[in-house]
């Protein structure tokens, strides 16, 4: 991972302590701006310092989950983060900075029916974010 503060025009390594290789999402708090998460293929990540140095945040249903897809900061609130997988189709939300984490939405499988007329729609909705 590196880290640009110029716009990008020189870029610097800022992965301390991540283990992961691919990175899908980062989240950044736009009122404090060191507080920085990741998610990837290793799973969640949290930065204190911008992202020089990252811990692993593995408690709760996030413990051995990686293809996090998406991370979002609640706008009004840092310590409530989202986070949501790919291979899960689970929404997880945290009300205490990545430290525990909750169920709060899982996208139902669809069925083989091994039918070649039977055909299924599915469909991303947006959800209000509630604290």
């Amino acid at each position: 991972m590196y880290k640009s503060v110029d716009g990008g025009v020189t870029w610097f390594p800022a992965s301390k302590g991540y283990t992961g290789e691919r990175i899908n999402d980062i989240a950044i708090d736009p009122e404090n701006p060191a507080l920085v998460y990741a998610v990837g293929q290793a799973g969640t990540f949290k930065s204190y310092d911008g992202g020089e140095n990252w811990i692993g945040l593995s408690n709760g249903p996030l413990r051995g989950k990686s293809w996090q897809q998406s991370i979002q900061i609640h706008p009004e609130n840092p310590n409530i983060v989202y986070s949501g997988g790919k291979t899960s189709g689970t929404i997880y939300k945290s009300t205490n900075g990545g430290q525990d984490w909750v169920e709060l939405y899982r996208f139902v499988d669809i069925p083989e029916t091994g039918e070649p007329e039977t055909v299924y729609q599915v469909r991303a909705i947006d959800f209000p974010v509630q604290s």
